[in-house]
């Protein structure tokens, strides 16, 4: 599905954002940093709300 056939999909209640690369590196970054030693059994979702 490409992107502009989602957005005719959605509702317009929230924005639509496309993530940047720098957004995505961030979140595997925290996930391998000793900051996450307690955190296990959880997802983090870094979709923009697009998946």
């Amino acid at each position: 599905m490409n992107i502009r056939s989602y957005i005719g999909k959605t509702p317009t209640n929230f924005p639509l954002k496309t993530s940047n690369p720098a957004e995505i590196v961030n979140a595997v970054l925290f996930l391998a940093s000793p900051h996450t030693s307690f955190v296990t059994g959880t997802e983090l979702l870094v979709d923009s709300r697009l998946l």
